[in-house]
């Protein structure tokens, strides 16, 4: 099941200031990726569930016109 995030609660929290940046949530860092319109909801939650079963993680997040879909990023580790 995935879970959709308010813009507005995460912007009153601080960790999200545009919509172009990158975002860290409890120490995972996510980058903006598709976005969808408020009519094509059902679309974006499909979008998710079908990238986590492909090993990718994205959190949905409801801006007032439209959602978009964040990406994990993982820092690439310098060794």
């Amino acid at each position: 099941m995935v879970s959709i995030l308010q813009s507005k609660d995460l912007e009153a929290r601080g960790l999200l200031n545009d919509q172009s940046s990158n975002l860290e949530i409890q120490g995972k860092c996510f980058k903006p990726g598709p976005s969808f319109t408020k009519a094509l909801r059902q679309t974006a939650i499909d979008f998710c569930e079908d990238a986590r079963s492909q090993g990718r993680q994205y959190l949905l997040i409801e801006f007032p016109t439209y959602f978009m879909a964040w990406r994990r990023i993982r820092p690439k580790t310098d060794d």
